[in-house]
């Protein structure tokens, strides 16, 4: 990948005993995006070939920039020198783009494949271009990797980390979106802000018509309607259309966990999860957003690190801290029963789409037991290819992709995965 080397260093210095931090500003080429994207690196001086380090990738919030965690690079060096925490590498993507300004960082028609550019581009630029710590085949290494974010990237993070697990051992959200019922409060605000909800494109002023304007284009996106996305208010009444809702909440954190601890059998430590909730949070719903994802969690009866403060809708130093000293026990290695590793799979294997029927969406996972070059189409009964879904290199390991199939009409269709000589087809059927 082509990429753009360092705009600015700062090294991070706390009284004579000091620890050094390197905080780079810089820029690498995204394929899932054909475009440049900046991100801010903070790494450890200390972090060497002959002495790699485990990662951190924090998803920011909506609009905020990179360098707006800088404060990561104070923190670390004061919980080094201290000797709270040992080095490691933690990474702060540009998350800002989108027809409405917002990408969930997940992959949409509308707004581009967001997700993939963090699970694929992001991840395999950093272990190239830094110290990370490989497994024992120089290969990615789950155990030191973790995922994590604010606000938008809070459920981000918890999304990416769900459905790529062999990517990432745990994931952290601070005030993140991670129940999507609590969007009925968001749906009750921007009735107040616009009533009898319309579908004139709104003042971002109005934050929670805005909000819903975002988020439809992230999960109910639509090619072929005016706005590019379904709505999911009716127009001239505000009511919940609950067919568009039903679309959202199959993306919500709350949804894929289930998916991934219940109907996939992972036992309750297999993914390290640790939220932070604020009391006073200003954003309507954003309490009950973690909170009711952390409740079910213990319905589940699920491993899980949840603590509630007295911030608002927030990331500040303090709770950079606690986080960065949480990380640190997950990344100590056999000695915490936190890292969990994924087997590495011994045969190819294309698996059933799930759900099937589907309407309008489905996940297609696929194993992989070598780093391969993997072509993944669908096509309709007559052999026409109708999307091409993954086509590129992949790491070993457990892989998924959704396939959306809004601009397509109801009928058996097939997906095809073809990795090196391993080829296999599989039927699924979109039912409207």
């Amino acid at each position: 990948m082509k990429n753009i080397l360092v705009v600015a260093l700062i090294w991070t210095m706390i009284g004579s005993a000091f620890a050094q931090v390197r905080t780079e500003n810089r820029q690498f080429f995204s394929e899932s995006l054909n475009q440049m994207r900046s991100v801010v690196v903070h790494t450890c001086s200390t972090c060497t070939a002959e002495s790699p380090c485990p990662v951190v990738v924090f998803l920011s919030g909506w609009l905020d920039l990179p360098t707006q965690y800088n404060l990561f690079s104070t923190e670390m060096a004061k919980l080094l020198t201290n000797g709270q925490i040992r080095p490691l590498i933690v990474v702060v993507p540009d998350g800002n783009g989108g027809l409405y300004s917002a990408t969930g960082y997940w992959d949409s028609p509308v707004n581009g494949l967001h997700g993939t550019y963090i699970v694929k581009d992001l991840v395999e630029w950093i272990s190239q271009q830094y110290p990370v710590v490989k497994d024992l085949r120089g290969q990615h290494r789950r155990a030191s990797w973790l995922i994590a974010g604010y606000s938008m990237g809070g459920g981000g993070g918890a999304r990416l980390a769900l459905t790529n697990p062999e990517l990432f051992c745990g994931f952290a959200s601070f005030s993140g979106g991670l129940d999507f019922d609590y969007f009925r409060d968001w749906f009750h605000q921007a009735n107040i802000e616009r009533p009898t909800f319309h579908y004139g494109p709104p003042n971002i002023n109005s934050l929670y018509t805005y909000g819903v304007w975002q988020y439809a284009s992230i999960f109910s996106p639509d090619t072929s309607a005016q706005f590019m996305c379904q709505f999911p208010l009716v127009e001239g009444t505000g009511l919940i259309r609950d067919s568009v809702f039903a679309r959202w909440l199959q993306e919500s954190p709350v949804t894929l966990a289930r998916e991934y601890y219940v109907d996939e059998g992972h036992p309750a430590s297999a993914m390290r999860i640790y939220v932070r909730n604020g009391l006073n949070d200003d954003i309507v719903g954003g309490y009950r957003a973690s909170k009711g994802f952390i409740d079910t969690l213990l319905a589940w009866g699920i491993d899980h690190n949840y603590r509630e403060h007295t911030y608002g809708h927030d990331f500040n130093s303090d709770l950079a801290d606690e986080f960065l000293v949480w990380t640190d026990s997950i990344f100590r290695g056999p000695t915490s029963s936190a890292v969990v590793e994924q087997p590495v799979p011994e045969s190819f294997e294309l698996k059933q789409n799930y759900p099937n029927p589907f309407n309008p969406s489905t996940t297609i996972r696929y194993v992989l037991p070598q780093r391969s070059r993997v072509n993944l189409s669908a096509y309709n009964t007559l052999g026409q290819l109708v999307s091409t879904l993954v086509n590129g290199e992949e790491q070993a390991g457990q892989h998924e992709v959704k396939f959306d199939g809004s601009n397509l009409s109801s009928g058996v269709y097939f997906y095809r995965i073809e990795a090196g000589s391993f080829v296999q087809t599989r039927k699924l059927i979109l039912l409207r």
